[in-house]
């Protein structure tokens, strides 16, 4: 008796498109039409190193020992077949485990991979989502995602892509006659269709919030936080999105790390301009060994529900972003993303990167940026306050400019390398901080985000060695220096109010304090020193007040 098998394959299923017709019209044609593509794809099929399982009809079941293989396989079956009169093929791939008993096989996934094929055009290939990462390395490949299907008996969640690179057509919805799942009521609200949208229910709420919004402007340009006017952002913005970003990995050997670095640092700041996430400190990461712990527990022992993974790998002309998003309570990867991002400056090209990734994470998770407002009847360009919703304003709201500041290649790697190195707070490499900026100032002097780093270089050192006061008064000298510019970046700015707020505090003045550290958290709140900052000055503020 005939031992059974499992094994890992990529399994292909082909189909005749239009095979049922031709039979009932001529049936010797029909079977003559078998025998061709017999003859056509046996001798494709053995040189990608491809097994002939067995034939269903005029369907044939073929296994891959790698997706790779299999695509390039069928690939070539279309390239060949697409001058063979009647023999019009769709390809479904899938990757799993097959089961071998007596000469046959047979297996949820073998399911699968039959199942999948009605996706694909005819002369197109349709693959799952196994198969699309498996593939996302190579970019000679293309792919179009095509939307989650309804697989009679298959319980795994099977998300479906066509491939639309190397001439191959991209499969028409209109014309598949397999089903897709209907979206949740969460998709509907995050893009559904216009008719699907045209509820009562959700017409009331359009209404409802247009005539609040059109009410106030001023409620509309506030950040969305916890604090936030009726409480809105509990239900959208809950602890269910807290989110941890894992280190990115490199997937070749000559990948730039300062551009990994720097890609999740952009990341992290991109992130940032959305309310809905609640975003892990590197702190609180780097105290795990996540390359050897699963995702679940990772987010586990970080107590978030989402986890951003992401790696680069670097080609011809461009980089590949390979990005995923897991979700902690449905154990699954709610999304995976592939992006190829041109080859720039080091600055541009990882904020590109980030940009690209927040975007499609904002989407799938259906959270829109912060909307940044100043008041321009205050003196200090405050933001516009929730709760003052009749005070009239002396002259319109109007949006901020964020300052872009350009840096060549040199200057932003020893910004990214030096924030680097004073994240890991000791002595040793605070030293190795301080030189690196000190040697690129002899070159650069007058650039400020330069200035603004060593500052912080600085005064980092003064709290490592017990309060040094004339390292403080260094960093203070600096800040002014780099705030006197014309040309310096709205992160090192913040960076600089912040710093400034620290030595105002020390000096007892908690107002100067206060203003500084507001106009910091108004410039960047992805820094988790400023966030810190603020909450420990407010806090300090309540008890004056109550003491008081």
């Amino acid at each position: 008796m005939s031992e059974l098998t499992r094994k890992l394959a990529a399994i292909m299923f082909t189909d005749i498109a239009g095979y049922t017709a031709l039979s009932a019209h001529d049936e010797e044609k029909a079977l003559e039409l078998i025998e061709k593509q017999r003859e056509v794809l046996q001798p494709i099929v053995l040189e990608h190193g491809g097994r002939w399982l067995k034939e269903i009809g005029d369907g044939v079941l073929i296994s891959f020992p790698s997706s790779k293989r299999a695509v390039e396989c069928a690939i070539k079956i279309q390239r060949t077949v697409k001058e063979i009169e009647d023999l019009n093929l769709r390809i479904g791939i899938h990757e799993g485990d097959i089961l071998e008993k007596e000469g046959d096989v047979f297996g949820n996934d073998v399911n699968i991979a039959s199942r999948i094929e009605p996706f694909a055009a005819v002369g197109g290939i349709a693959i799952t989502d196994k198969v699309q990462r498996d593939i996302s390395a190579s970019p000679e490949f293309t792919t179009k995602y095509i939307g989650q299907p309804n697989l009679k008996g298959v319980r795994q969640e099977v998300k479906v892509y066509c491939i639309v690179s190397h001439g191959l057509p991209e499969t028409d919805l209109a014309e598949v006659s397999a089903k897709l799942e209907p979206p949740s009521k969460e998709q509907i609200l995050l893009g559904g269709s216009v008719r699907e949208q045209l509820t009562a229910r959700n017409i009331i709420l359009t209404v409802f919030f247009s005539l609040l919004l059109g009410f106030s402007f001023q409620f509309v340009a506030t950040d969305v936080s916890r604090a936030n006017i009726f409480g809105f952002s509990r239900a959208f913005a809950g602890e269910s999105r807290r989110t941890a970003i894992l280190e990115f990995e490199a997937r070749t050997p000559d990948l730039d790390p300062i551009l990994l670095q720097a890609s999740r640092s952009e990341l992290y700041k991109a992130l940032q301009r959305f309310p809905g996430l609640r975003l892990i400190g590197d702190y609180e990461i780097r105290q795990l060994d996540t390359r050897n712990l699963s995702r679940k527990s990772i987010c586990d022992q970080l107590n978030t529900n989402y986890l951003i993974t992401c790696s680069l790998l670097k080609t011809d002309g461009d980089y590949l972003v390979d990005s995923e998003l897991y979700r902690r309570d449905q154990d699954h990867i709610v999304t995976h993303y592939s992006q190829h991002i041109p080859s720039l400056t080091l600055q541009e090209t990882s904020r590109l990167i980030a940009d690209s990734l927040s975007r499609h994470f904002a989407g799938v998770l259906g959270i829109s940026p912060r909307i940044a407002v100043v008041d321009m009847s205050l003196s200090t360009a405050e933001e516009v306050r929730p709760f003052r919703l009749f005070r009239k304003l002396s002259a319109a709201p109007k949006r901020v400019e964020k300052k872009a500041v350009a840096h060549d290649d040199n200057v932003y790697r020893i910004l990214v390398r030096g924030q680097q190195l004073l994240s890991r707070e000791t002595l040793e490499d605070n030293l190795d901080a301080i030189v690196l900026v000190e040697e690129s100032l002899l070159a650069d002097s007058a650039n400020a985000d330069l200035l603004v780093a060593l500052a912080d270089a600085y005064y980092q050192r003064g709290q490592l060695q017990g309060g040094v006061e004339e390292l403080a008064g260094k960093s203070e000298e600096l800040l002014a220096r780099a705030m006197g510019s014309g040309s310096i970046s709205d992160e090192a700015l913040a960076t600089a109010h912040y710093l400034l707020s620290t030595m105002q505090l020390a000096r007892d003045e908690l107002g100067s304090a206060r203003a500084s550290i507001r106009t910091a958290m108004r410039l960047n709140r992805s820094d988790p020193r400023i966030r810190a900052q603020f909450k420990t000055i407010t806090k300090l503020l309540l008890e004056k007040m109550v003491v008081s």
